[in-house]
């Protein structure tokens, strides 16, 4: 459906959209996956980072190699580039959010805005374009570490949660490892194939630049191997 959208309407002014096949690509097997704990890793709950490493090591039964940081320098580079991928990723998220959030706090009912748009206004108005500026640089600096897996990896692999969904509906969860792909700007998607305090978790499947379709190919190859 994103597809079809992007063909008919194309992305964002200065963007192209989603490239790629309309109709979704076969199932290809992935020979290298790239594990990344980022930032994420310290926030997991332990049982969520053992169903993880339980279900690569199935992946790796099943002739797939699994590379971490600690066997290979690209990994680790990318590793150390997304560690901060979720206060950077907000505070760009917050500079670009001024409008329409000011405009409502200033030309309706201020009221109505929740506590957090209320935050992330007031922080996104302290912030000058200077930052702005330097938080994009940086980001444009990440990504360019991070696509030297290209070509080595065919797909990275995380947690796409610290740990199952919290109860009540005050809160959607921890979004430090779902920042990571804002991050990068790649396409990603949560394979539900993982289970922690019996309860469902997914794991996060990362491509690469204007590389949605491989993305899919390999999840349709993966996802019945861990069925």
């Amino acid at each position: 459906m994103a597809r079809l959208i992007s063909s008919r309407a194309g992305g964002d002014p200065g963007y192209v959209g989603l490239l790629g096949p309309v109709e979704l690509p076969a199932a290809v097997k992935p020979v290298r996956l790239a594990k990344l704990e980022t930032g994420g890793w310290d926030h997991a709950a332990i049982e969520a980072k053992d169903a993880l490493n339980t279900a690569l090591e199935r992946l790796a039964g099943q002739g797939i190699e699994i590379v971490d940081r600690r066997s290979d320098h690209l990994i680790a580079a990318a590793e150390s580039a997304v560690a901060d991928a979720m206060p950077t990723t907000r505070a760009i998220n917050e500079w670009e959010g001024r409008w329409p959030l000011n405009t409502y706090a200033r030309d309706m009912d201020r009221s109505k805005l929740s506590e957090p748009a209320l935050q992330r206004l007031a922080h996104g108005e302290s912030m000058s374009q200077d930052e702005y500026a330097s938080l994009t640089a940086e980001r444009d600096r990440v990504r360019r570490v991070y696509s030297a897996l290209q070509g080595n990896y065919d797909v990275c692999v995380s947690l796409a949660a610290t740990g199952p969904a919290p109860i009540g509906l005050d809160s959607t969860g921890d979004a430090v490892f779902a920042a990571v792909s804002s991050r990068l700007g790649v396409p990603s998607l949560s394979l539900p194939v993982l289970n922690a305090e019996e309860l469902p978790l997914g794991m996060q499947l990362l491509g690469f630049t204007d590389a949605d379709a491989s993305l899919f190919a390999f999840a349709a190859a993966i996802l019945p191997l861990l069925k």
